[in-house]
């Protein structure tokens, strides 16, 4: 693999990463944090990789092929004498039923793989792209500030037609992609260049900016997929000069394989679910919404990255980092012990993972104080929303229902109980 992209860490000296005006990300990600994409075009992959890796998928697919094939022929054997027990009592029909959708159902695994093969890797370029996430980045700013955090972002351009040709090909947990693996030594190539949070600690000048986050592929249906599902984003945190830790913002056994590949630990996360977005899609929403969307993956990496920064330039302990960290931004209730206080499983309070630090601390503050009112609603999306809870309380019945939405007095709160 070769690469001749250079890249300078994140400092006083770095000139932005835009050739254009920034751009507002409608997506999940709060406004007015990030800079325009720039696509790795010097980025590219020898075609000796590319031959190498799909050698090792061929490999791969021959041996799920041939471990498919040997269930089949059993279920297939199963099939006959099923069948002339049904014919003599038909307490046996669930059982062929059942056997009769298992041979299909391999059958049609083994057509799936056999087809996934064929697509191949035309593009050995323009496959990636970089932008850069800061808290309270102003559309007519320069360059990058030295006094709020800075995350880049070696993201997979889901958008390019190049990533378009993969969709349905196969991929699978245990091997890297030859792209991610030409993110991932972008990234480890940056990480190279800024201090650990072992060193910068001794510094309260700037801030580290040693947390980078890379995408890679979405393997759980062994295919990679289309749009938005396609790729999953991870943290690599430079924690110590001689380790790197991947953080996962949504579950650590999406990437748990990656980091075995890469030889790094990943952080450990009671309950392993630092952020659980509920059965709602998830995507951009402002604060005002009254049932605002879950955040997504990337945009909980980037709180990860603000907050690492955070933690790091208030000069909190190496080894309490992670534990603040989590009971900063997790809305889980093993890996958040606020959240475990006041008895909620999930909080869904969006200014938890905030862009602004300002609004995180408000957030977190808030809950503590008035964790009561907390505790008397099954859901909460929004601290903003306090006024309009005490507003909806005086509604008529009739309103309410308009409004899908039920109240339930209770001891402790008189005004009542949302749930939405």
């Amino acid at each position: 693999m070769k690469t001749n992209y250079s890249f300078l860490p994140l400092d006083q000296s770095f000139q932005k990463l835009k050739v254009s005006d920034i751009k507002n990300d409608s997506g999940s990600i709060t406004p007015k944090t990030t800079t325009n994409k720039i696509i790795l075009d010097k980025v590219e992959i020898s075609s000796g990789a590319l031959k190498l890796y799909e050698e090792n998928i061929f490999k791969r697919v021959n041996e799920t092929i041939s471990k498919l094939d040997k269930d089949l022929k059993q279920n297939i054997q199963k099939l006959e004498p099923l069948k002339q027990l049904t014919s003599i009592d038909k307490v046996y029909t669930k059982d062929l039923e059942k056997t009769e959708l298992e041979v299909i159902s391999i059958e049609d695994k083994i057509s799936s793989i056999k087809k996934s093969t064929l697509i191949q890797i035309k593009d050995n370029s323009n496959f990636g792209f970089k932008t850069i996430y800061q808290e309270a980045i102003n559309e007519n700013d320069n360059s990058i500030r030295n006094d709020v955090p800075a995350v880049l972002r070696y993201g997979l351009n889901t958008e390019s037609d190049t990533l378009k040709n993969l969709v349905g090909s196969y991929i699978e947990k245990g091997v890297l992609h030859p792209y991610e693996e030409a993110l991932f030594i972008e990234a480890i190539n940056y990480l190279k260049n800024v201090e650990s949070t072992e060193q910068y600690i001794k510094d309260v000048y700037e801030y580290p900016n040693n947390v980078v986050l890379v995408d890679i592929f979405d393997r759980s249906k062994g295919f990679i997929n289309e749009g938005h599902n396609q790729t999953h984003t991870i943290a690599l945190w430079k924690k110590k000069d001689n380790e790197l830790v991947l953080i996962d913002p949504s579950n650590v056994s999406f990437s748990s394989d990656i980091a075995k590949i890469l030889k790094i630990n990943s952080m450990i996360v009671p309950g392993n679910q630092i952020y659980f977005p509920g059965n709602n899609k998830t995507g951009y929403s402002d604060y005002s919404e009254i049932l605002p969307k879950p955040r997504d993956c990337i945009d909980v990496a980037v709180k990860i990255g603000f907050e690492l920064n955070e933690l790091q330039k208030q000069k909190v302990d190496i080894k309490n980092i992670e534990n603040n960290l989590l009971a900063n931004i997790a809305n889980t209730k093993a890996a958040n012990k606020l959240i475990r206080a006041i008895g909620l499983d999930q909080c869904h309070v969006r200014e938890f993972q905030s862009s602004n630090q300002e609004i995180r601390v408000f957030a977190r503050q808030t809950i503590t104080d008035d964790g009561n009112f907390i505790k008397s609603m099954s859901r909460l999306d929004s601290l903003a929303q306090y006024k309009k809870v005490l507003e909806i309380v005086t509604k008529t019945n009739l309103e309410l229902e308009s409004l899908n939405i039920k109240i339930y007095p209770t001891k402790d709160v008189p005004t009542g109980k949302i749930n939405i």
